[in-house]
């Protein structure tokens, strides 16, 4: 027999398994869609891939004579390092020579990049997604989002500048010409 008292408690229980299945639902269906929008992301990046035309390759040398070029890759979203592997590729704008136009300048963008690839900026970034496809709900993980890039940018910017004390000037120029 099922005394009026078990089945309100029996009713209660199956009533916020329901919501919490129903919370747990929406929760993987948000992290799903944002997984799935960074796989989607990164796949039209790769696809965009095109290889450093030969007539780079020496200018390439001449900025920056230590760098392996079959790191560099060509992509309208560059200059960026992103995450592949074994180690992450340097993306360079295909108005790289136009837009940058003296040796000095482009080395200083390359040094800046390898900063990125050498401080793992790119698996950081990859982390954040992560973090963001779990936290999806939440509206300080989207805030949070660029803060966290623009921290890796300056935290790079000021690691470059270190390492060139004397090149304030050119990077301040740099900088001024990748954004403009």
């Amino acid at each position: 027999t099922v005394t009026p008292h078990l089945a309100a408690s029996l009713a209660t229980q199956s009533a916020a398994i329901g919501w919490t299945q129903w919370l747990l639902a929406i929760w993987l269906a948000g992290v799903a869609g944002a997984l799935l929008r960074l796989v989607v992301h990164y796949v039209r990046l790769l696809r965009g891939l095109r290889r450093v035309p030969e007539t780079w390759s020496r200018m390439l040398a001449e900025a920056l004579p230590n760098l392996d070029s079959r790191r560099v890759r060509v992509h309208d979203a560059g200059p960026a390092v992103l995450w592949a592997l074994p180690r992450s590729l340097i993306l360079l704008p295909s108005d790289f020579t136009e837009r940058f136009d003296n040796v000095a300048t482009r080395g200083l963008v390359l040094r800046h990049e390898l900063t990125h690839a050498r401080r793992s900026d790119a698996w950081w970034s990859l982390a954040m997604e992560i973090q963001s496809a779990l936290l999806w709900f939440h509206p300080l993980a989207w805030i949070a989002r660029p803060r966290f890039r623009l921290d890796q940018e300056l935290a790079c910017d000021a690691a470059s500048l270190r390492a060139l004390p004397e090149c304030h000037a050119g990077y301040a120029r740099a900088l001024i010409d990748s954004v403009a």
